[in-house]
């Protein structure tokens, strides 16, 4: 029986991705501070291991190493990557108060693009996914923040206590027939996870707005696709800045999450759920070309947004806002004396402190 051309085709194309994402293997690294280097990469399982039987040698796997200051170093195979899925958009974290190592990436199968992390506590690894809406979806730029907030409780005996917890935030975007950002909060307490119990949220609904559906091809300003996270001050209040489809805006939403535990938890609203301080909005800047190499987003004073990007390989560019309009477009001419990370810096030291 043949093979109709256009199935012929998407598998060639399926296949093509697969080997392009092998040839740019993804990889990140990460200093913990008891000086642990942590670094992740993936790869054909061959390549890492040409005898190794823990997996098929064409599979496409993540490895993981360590290089503690004792000089003792550990590796291996992160469970549940061994299969032929491209897996790429690293982001690396690590927990001091719980001594845990987070990874999140994106995994790529035939009908979806999910959101995968894994966490290493203890020498062990335990994967888990955020599931997607629904079937082709295709999730992209995951990205993680950690923060720590004192709690208050009460023990057994009905005495009053506080502990410290540390919130693993997850922000990613979904392109599907509602496109939108979403976020996910995992909470760590006691020094455990509980993965079974982790909220989903659309970023649009937290402050008010919707998601709607899109014809295909229709967003093309990349600032819908990279939602940021960032630490408000020193507090566990997140930032969490993101492109609404429905108003056309750029929201900045201050999230924090409750602490109050003496009294009855309410069921509905108990220890692990989200509250919304507030959100400040603009205009999506529409100065972004499509496909910058290099996009980002920071939050300075008031709450606005400044963002940055790099379409050429001679400059950064970047603007800002007031909430009502952006100034123009300004840029930083890059050499030998400037790298776009160096520009990068400045213009994020310039955002948070005007």
């Amino acid at each position: 029986m043949k093979t109709p051309l256009a199935f012929r085709t998407i598998l060639a194309l399926l296949g093509t991705i697969a080997l392009a994402a092998v040839a740019t293997a993804e990889e990140k690294s990460l200093l913990t501070p008891d000086g642990t280097l942590y670094h992740v990469q993936s790869g054909l399982y061959r390549s890492f291991e040409p005898q190794g039987t823990a997996a098929q040698p064409g599979d496409i796997v993540i490895r993981w190493d360590s290089l503690d200051q004792a000089g003792v170093a550990l590796s291996g195979i992160i469970p549940g990557t061994d299969n032929g899925d491209p897996k790429d958009q690293f982001d690396l974290a690590y927990d001091s108060l719980s001594q845990t190592l987070v990874l999140v990436w994106n995994d790529k199968t035939q009908v979806i693009t999910s959101i995968q992390f894994a966490v290493l506590q203890k020498g062990i690894w335990t994967p888990a996914q955020l599931i997607p809406s629904g079937m082709f979806s295709f999730a992209a730029n995951p990205q993680l923040l950690i923060t720590h907030q004192t709690v208050q409780d009460l023990d057994v005996n009905g005495n009053e206590y506080d502990t410290a917890r540390s919130i693993i935030s997850v922000t990613w975007w979904e392109g599907s027939i509602r496109p939108r950002a979403r976020f996910a909060p995992i909470f760590v307490e006691n020094g455990s996870i509980d993965l079974a119990d982790i909220q989903i949220y659309d970023l649009p609904e937290l402050v008010g707005s919707q998601t709607i559906a899109t014809a295909s091809g229709a967003i093309e300003n990349p600032l819908y696709e990279i939602p940021t996270l960032q630490q408000d001050g020193l507090s566990s209040t997140i930032l969490a800045t993101f492109a609404d489809l429905a108003t056309g805006t750029l929201q900045v939403a201050r999230i924090t999450f409750p602490s109050d535990f003496r009294h009855v938890i309410n069921p509905m609203h108990g220890r692990h759920v989200v509250v919304i301080l507030g959100h400040n909005s603009a205009p999506i800047l529409s100065a972004v070309p499509p496909n910058p190499t290099l996009l980002g987003i920071v939050v300075g004073s008031s709450y606005q947004p400044t963002v940055f990007w790099q379409s050429d390989p001679g400059s950064v560019h970047f603007a800002s806002t007031d909430g009502t309009a952006w100034t123009d477009t300004r840029s930083l001419p890059l050499g030998r004396a400037l790298s776009a990370d160096a520009a990068v810096t400045l213009i994020r030291r310039m955002a948070i402190q005007n």
